[in-house]
């Protein structure tokens, strides 16, 4: 029984290794980093994560600020404002840590924290 759970799971490990990359392809990445001190208040931006499912879904944010030091010395936060219907009624929950934010196209940093 347990050989049979094993193989249950390997099949599923493979299913999953195969599937994820082609899902992973269709959200487009950029590989570039956006150095912090390029980040200000004002800028728009985007995320992604998943909201239920496997579905990937893009939303839309906006610079707040740039919060020097908040976590200790030499460790900042960006501080954003999410935007669409889906995030603007819940913030950001358990779950959507480390979904990447993008600023100009940039890789910007993930969702970490939830502030107030």
């Amino acid at each position: 029984m347990n050989y049979r759970r094993s193989f249950l799971g390997a099949v599923l490990a493979l299913a999953a290794a195969i599937c994820l990359p082609a899902r992973l392809a269709a959200v487009p990445q950029s590989n570039e980093l956006l150095p912090l001190s390029r980040v200000h208040p004002g800028m728009q931006g985007y995320a992604y994560t998943i909201f239920e499912g496997d579905q990937i879904e893009k939303f839309d944010l906006e610079v707040i600020g740039v919060l020097e030091n908040f976590l200790g010395p030499k460790q900042a936060i960006i501080l954003v404002q999410l935007k669409g219907p889906k995030v603007e009624h819940t913030g950001v929950v358990a779950g959507m840590s480390g979904s990447p934010v993008y600023l100009d196209g940039k890789l910007a940093g993930a969702l970490s924290l939830k502030l107030g």
